[in-house]
């Protein structure tokens, strides 16, 4: 019995769901099989299963044993990924080509909405890719591992980096603080959390649900106001934080630990409380669930 996850799977690699069915079936059969047989296994119109095992045969999948029968063989599934991995980047390349003919224009200043996880993860990727000068990012764990690679890229090509992190991971050559309270952030949230700041220019902040497989909220923007905020914003809190460990190792003046005091009231885990945080978690739910519909529509 072949399983609809799998079935699924494949097609979400670009076969359809009689090219799946084929394809999974030749893997039952070692010894092959011919395709008018597969459509008799399968149920289905011998045309189509003809035609779909050319496609197969195409997309190097199937392989076609020059007998009196013409028996179809199954091509072993990592060698059949390899294949179609291989053609995706090759019309993943002439799109980018095509596309940069017709001159391509980055969105204007403005605020934009993402709704998918793995496109929100993209924009920041290619965000720190663009990198020039500086970037300031606050980032939870599981997201940071994520774009550790593009940020250590940028740091080589001389792009500061100043990170404020959640847990005890480093990342060579950037100015980074461990946030003082990450293991009460991290509780109050239990979600991935991402706020970055390219270059004062450009700023992407994120709320992931906890394995980023899902964006609750986030908003992309080319707004300079608003990246100037952020980035101040994100340097002060980096630089209190360093202060706060700071406080641990020497004695401070007097004066700078009032002052350092008054400051906690804006922590969040003060200002927001656990009631708080589930309203803000669960306004994402009515708007998921439309976009769904939308999809599904």
């Amino acid at each position: 019995m072949i399983s609809q996850q799998l079935l699924e799977t494949l097609r979400n690699l670009g076969l359809n769901a009689l090219e799946a069915e084929v394809y999974c079936e030749l893997l039952l059969h070692t010894d092959g099989v011919t395709a008018y047989r597969l459509a008799k296994l399968l149920n289905k119109a011998t045309a189509n299963v003809y035609k779909s095992v050319r496609v197969l045969a195409e997309l190097g999948g199937v392989l076609i044993q020059k007998t009196s029968k013409e028996l179809c063989h199954a091509v072993e599934p990592e060698i059949f990924l390899t294949s179609l991995n291989t053609a995706f980047q090759e019309r993943r390349s002439l799109a980018s080509k095509l596309l940069n003919e017709n001159r391509y224009k980055e969105s204007e200043e403005g605020f934009y909405r993402i709704d998918n996880a793995a496109l929100a993860i993209q924009y920041a990727k290619t965000a720190i890719d663009s990198a020039q000068l500086a970037i300031v990012i606050d980032a939870f764990p599981t997201i940071l591992t994520c774009l550790k690679d593009h940020l250590t890229a940028a740091i080589k090509r001389g792009v500061s980096v100043c990170l404020q992190s959640y847990d005890e991971s480093t990342l060579e050559g950037a100015d980074e603080v461990k946030t003082f309270h990450s293991g009460r952030a991290i509780k109050l949230w239990k979600t991935e959390q991402l706020n970055l700041v390219i270059d004062g220019k450009k700023s992407l902040v994120c709320l992931f649900n906890s394995d980023l497989s899902e964006v609750i909220q986030a908003m992309w923007s080319k707004d300079l106001y608003l990246a100037c905020v952020l980035h101040v914003g994100l340097s002060r809190e980096h630089f209190f934080h360093k202060l706060k460990h700071l406080a641990d190792t020497i004695e401070l003046p007097e004066e700078l630990k009032k002052l350092m005091k008054e400051q906690d009231v804006f922590l969040l885990n003060t200002v927001l409380n656990q009631q708080d945080m589930e309203i803000l978690l669960q306004s994402a739910v009515p708007h998921k669930k439309r976009l769904d519909n939308i999809l599904s529509g």
